[in-house]
C-alpha cells in the first residue's frame, strides 16, 4: 500500500535533515501508531507521503505508484488525510462536512449527486453518528467533531488514511472512541498510519509501529515485538514499565511512567 525508500527532506537548501533516509513499507489492513519525540520528523513524513511536499530525495510510492507521477486527484483517491483536532472556520453540518469528502470523485465544478449522497450517509452509518447529521460541526464535542472528520475520510474513498494526532485535545473517554473507531475501520481493509505521543495508544490499538529518532527510523514492526520499556526510554528519555494482567479473560497491556513514583512512595511513608 506504501512504501517509502531513501526518504531525505531538508526544508532549508544545504540545511540540517528532517528526515534522513527514511525506509519502510506498510501492508494493507494494518493499522500503525507512529511514535517520536517532538521534532523528529513525524509530522514532516505525514507532509511528504501526502504530496504537499515534492522537494525530496528518495521515493515514496502509493499503491506502486511513484508520488511525484500522481496527479492532486489521483493521490487523493488512494490516500485521505485526518488532520488533528481543531475548530473549523464555518459550521458546516455534520453531513455536509462527510459529503465534502466526496468531491474528489466528481468532475471540476460538478455537485454531488445520489451517488455521493449515498456514500456520505454509508459513512455516517458506519460511526454510528446518524443523529448528528444536522448539527453543526461547531456545535459539537471534540470527539464528535473528530468522527466526523473520520466519517469525511471515509467518504473520499481511498483504502489509506494518514491522521496526525486524532486523538489531540481529546479527553480520555474520546481518545479511546476515536481510537477504538479507528481500529473498526482497519478491520474492514483501511491501512491506517496515525501519530501518537502516547505509548498506550500504541500498544492498546496498533497492530504495528514505526518509530522516528533523529530524523531516521529507529524501530518498526508489529506492536507487541517492537515497543519494548527500552525503546520508550530510548525515544522520550523516559523510564517506563510495560505491564500485562488479566481482565476478564483477555490480556491487557499498559505502560506505566516511573517518574514521581519515588514521592508518592515517600507520601505513602
Amino acid at each position: 500500500m506504501l512504501t517509502v525508500k531513501n526518504l531525505t527532506f531538508s526544508y532549508q537548501k544545504d540545511g540540517v535533515n528532517v528526515l534522513d533516509r527514511v525506509s519502510f513499507e506498510e501492508k494493507p489492513g494494518r493499522l500503525v501508531a507512529l511514535l517520536g519525540a517532538n521534532g523528529a520528523g513525524k509530522s514532516t513524513l505525514f507532509r511528504c507521503i501526502l504530496g504537499f511536499e515534492k522537494n525530496y530525495s528518495g521515493e515514496v510510492f502509493l499503491a506502486g505508484r511513484e508520488l511525484r507521477e500522481l496527479t492532486r486527484k489521483e493521490i487523493a483517491s488512494l490516500v485521505a488525510y485526518v488532520p488533528q483536532a481543531e475548530l473549523p472556520v464555518f459550521n458546516y453540518t455534520v453531513f455536509d462536512t462527510v459529503l465534502m469528502g466526496t468531491t474528489g470523485t466528481l468532475p471540476a465544478f460538478a455537485a454531488p449527486g445520489e451517488e455521493q449522497i449515498e456514500t456520505a450517509k454509508e459513512a455516517i452509518r458506519f460511526l454510528g453518528i446518524e443523529h448528528l447529521s444536522e448539527r453543526g460541526v461547531n456545535e459539537l464535542s471534540g470527539g464528535e467533531r473528530q468522527l466526523t472528520m473520520l466519517a469525511r475520510a471515509i467518504a473520499q474513498k481511498a483504502k489509506m488514511m494518514v491522521m496526525d494526532e486524532p486523538t489531540a485535545n481529546l479527553d480520555y473517554g474520546n481518545q479511546h472512541l476515536v481510537l477504538s473507531n479507528i481500529q473498526k475501520m482497519t478491520r474492514q481493509g483501511f491501512t491506517i498510519i496515525f501519530s501518537t505521543h502516547n505509548p498506550e495508544h500504541a500498544l492498546h490499538y496498533a497492530s504495528h509501529v514505526l518509530v522516528i529518532k533523529d530524523h531516521r527510523i529507529a524501530a518498526e514492526g508489529a506492536t507487541t515485538e517492537t515497543l519494548s520499556e527500552a525503546l520508550i526510554q530510548d525515544i522520550y528519555g523516559l523510564k517506563a514499565r510495560i505491564l500485562h494482567f488479566e481482565v476478564d479473560g483477555k490480556t491487557v497491556t499498559g505502560c506505566i511512567p516511573m517518574t514521581g513514583l519515588e514521592t508518592i512512595k515517600e507520601e505513602q511513608r
